[in-house]
């Protein structure tokens, strides 16, 4: 049995241990976009996570050959409960990105800043 195809991007609208809406980061982004030092809309993850779907043997040639070269990438934007302390998604993405030297570069989806 197949499992149906994930719809990105992703958004989780509360915490998985305790319910609660109330996230640190986002929190402060928007105490700082009512004192006027953020535009309105701005996000911010407390961890940017990325990962590159490929192959392991083609990432290998990749390194070594194609340095910006594109492929699928996975992105996980986390934040922390403000209730309970979890760790959890708050939203994930799927993009092409470019691999380079580190981790792979994609696009960020609005809002979102690279801090």
């Amino acid at each position: 049995m197949t499992e149906p195809e994930l719809k990105f991007p992703i958004n989780f609208k509360e915490c998985p241990n305790c319910g609660s809406t109330r996230r640190i980061a986002e929190i402060v982004t928007n105490e700082e976009i009512e004192k006027g030092n953020l535009k309105p809309g701005q996000r911010t993850p407390f961890i940017v996570a990325r990962t590159i779907v490929a192959d392991p043997q083609k990432l290998k040639l990749i390194a070594l050959t194609a340095i910006g070269r594109e492929e699928l990438v996975l992105m996980g934007f986390l934040d922390i409960c403000a209730d309970c302390g979890t760790v959890y998604c708050v939203q994930a993405t799927k993009n092409i990105g470019t691999v380079g030297v580190g981790q792979p570069s994609g696009e960020m989806p609005p809002g979102f800043g690279r801090g």
